[in-house]
């Protein structure tokens, strides 16, 4: 929506012919979406009528429409999406400008599906990666009334779901490459409020760790995130129960 404000209006007597005329022009300013803009004098242009300094004042207001001609919505901004790689249901935070404070009709979408949105601010979106997804580098785009954002790329891996933690983990670091030789596997915690939810690590020696967040489903231990360390904010948009905590 525009931000007109009226900062003030004068009456003011310019030159020879507008003595003769004794024409009134009333000059604008106003801010129009944080900018300043004037409005050409000409526009109140009154020739040959005498009009108060009051009335003048009372036209200029009627008349503010003309400051916010052709000014809507913004266009939003995206600033960054964080993380910008998990999997599908993955948990993500798009930050930037003119989101808009409600959401309305607005959305986000990954690669042209909508994700489904868990909050949403003029500054801040956190919604997760669609489950049709598969694995790829899509753009990560918000549009409102404003019209679509700038395009900031995400990268979904493939998922793995495994009867225990123990095999998705290896098909998932297999997958992208990682040397599991030597490698230890054991459970970081879990949920006691609800037992589907627990967070597995897997570590090397002199090599790097890293933390598997799952969710028993149906068809088994899906991993719902994955990274060498979360958030507590990371986790609450992945939809992991309060008691699990980020490793430390």
């Amino acid at each position: 929506m525009c931000n007109v404000e009226l900062l003030h209006s004068q009456l003011e007597h310019d030159g020879e012919v507008r003595r003769q005329t004794q024409a009134r022009i009333i000059t604008i300013v106003a801010i129009v979406d944080g900018g300043v803009k004037q409005v050409p004098g000409g526009v109140f242009q009154m020739l040959g009528m005498k009009r108060s300094h009051t009335a003048g004042i009372s036209i200029a207001a009627a008349l503010l429409v003309v400051a916010a001609a052709g000014c809507g919505a913004s266009k939003p901004v995206i600033k960054s999406v964080k993380p910008n790689k998990g999997l599908v249901r993955t948990g993500f935070k798009v930050s930037g400008t003119f989101f808009g404070k409600t959401r309305d009709k607005s959305t986000v979408t990954v690669g042209g599906k909508k994700t489904s949105v868990l909050s949403w601010s003029d500054k801040s979106i956190s919604a997760t990666v669609p489950t049709v997804l598969r694995a790829g580098s899509y753009p990560v785009v918000v549009t409102t009334g404003g019209g679509p954002s700038n395009k900031v790329t995400y990268t979904v891996f493939a998922t793995f779901t495994g009867s225990t933690p123990l095999p998705a983990m290896l098909e998932f670091l297999k997958n992208r490459k990682v040397d599991t030789k030597g490698m230890s596997f054991t459970a970081a915690a879990a949920s006691k409020m609800d037992p589907t939810w627990k967070m597995d690590k897997a570590a090397k020696t002199g090599g790097p760790t890293y933390y598997f967040l799952f969710r028993k489903t149906a068809d088994g231990w899906t991993i719902i995130d994955f990274g060498s360390g979360f958030t507590a904010d990371q986790m609450r948009i992945d939809g992991a129960p309060s008691d699990l905590k980020p490793p430390t």
